[in-house]
């Protein structure tokens, strides 16, 4: 039986069948980023947990599978998976279950070998900022290894280890901000919540046509085997941000703790601008949501 290629044999230029990509997780963010695919040309062949959205995933031009990580293949998933050189994971640790440290990467590591047998060459993982503590006052980048401060953020951590290990296919991580969009307005996040900590903390979002954008930008560039904070450039603080959007869409704006005068982190994107030289639609989350004129 002939080896597998090595994560270092496995080349750029090499295709799957019609170069087509598969989409583990069509939701939220895995649908656009599909549509925007299946638009280019592409061949896009997308995972969901339930028959129920197949028809919804159709129209945007992705071909649907059944696929439920419990955290192993559930038996009316599809295996082998569809033959594909790249692949975008887009699932999110379920941050209610308890186990979600445990859970997470054990569903990423039965994923990685349902990848490596499909013949998957290159990988592009939506992580999260969340791998950074929360609550330390500094500027973070992508070489920076201190501990997660939640569950969920050392579930992702030791999920994106998972997959750069892999021998088959080379992986670059995409740890994305909070995501917002049109239908995702951040003014709904905190509005009318009362006494909120750390009102100087930075915000770190990304819009979702930015985060489209840059997958997009890693495929065309074949940057692979890197990992790449993907957040927009203004970080204004928790306070002055979330109170300004609820007042924009006319909602209850939130309060924050009297007296209290903690930051937060803030996410570099330095790295991405870089040495993907993406340029962002929306790089000042204060403007996001301006409206038009």
């Amino acid at each position: 039986m002939p080896m597998k290629p090595t994560s270092q044999q496995a080349s750029d230029t090499d295709g799957g069948p019609e170069d087509a990509i598969l989409i583990i997780g069509c939701g939220w963010l895995g649908v656009p980023l599909g549509r925007a695919l299946a638009g280019a040309g592409r061949a896009v062949h997308g995972s969901t947990t339930g028959r129920g959205r197949f028809e919804e995933i159709a129209a945007a031009g992705i071909r649907p599978f059944l696929l439920r990580l419990d955290p192993e293949p559930s038996e009316d998933s599809l295996r082998p998976l569809p033959a594909a050189s790249t692949a975008v994971i887009s699932i999110p640790p379920r941050r209610r279950r308890s186990d979600v440290e445990e859970f997470h990467p054990r569903q990423i590591l039965a994923l990685r070998d349902l990848l490596e047998e499909s013949g998957v060459r290159r990988v592009v993982f939506l992580s999260s900022t969340s791998v950074y503590p929360s609550g330390v006052e500094d500027v973070f980048s992508e070489d920076d290894m201190r501990e997660p401060d939640s569950p969920s953020g050392r579930a992702l951590r030791k999920a994106e280890l998972i997959l750069c290990e892999s021998p088959v296919f080379r992986t670059t991580v995409l740890r994305l901000g909070g995501l917002v969009g049109a239908d995702r307005h951040p003014a709904r996040f905190l509005a009318g919540k009362r006494d909120l900590p750390s009102p100087n903390s930075p915000v770190n979002l990304i819009h979702r046509e930015d985060a489209v954008g840059i997958v997009l930008a890693v495929m065309d560039k074949g940057l692979w085997g890197e990992t790449l904070n993907a957040v927009s450039s203004g970080h204004p603080a928790k306070r002055d941000f979330y109170t300004a959007q609820a007042r924009r869409l006319g909602l209850e704006p939130p309060t924050f703790a009297a007296g209290d005068t903690r930051g937060g982190k803030t996410v570099s994107n330095e790295k991405l601008l870089r040495r993907l030289r993406y340029t962002f639609r929306y790089p000042d989350p204060s403007l996001m949501f301006m409206p038009p004129g």
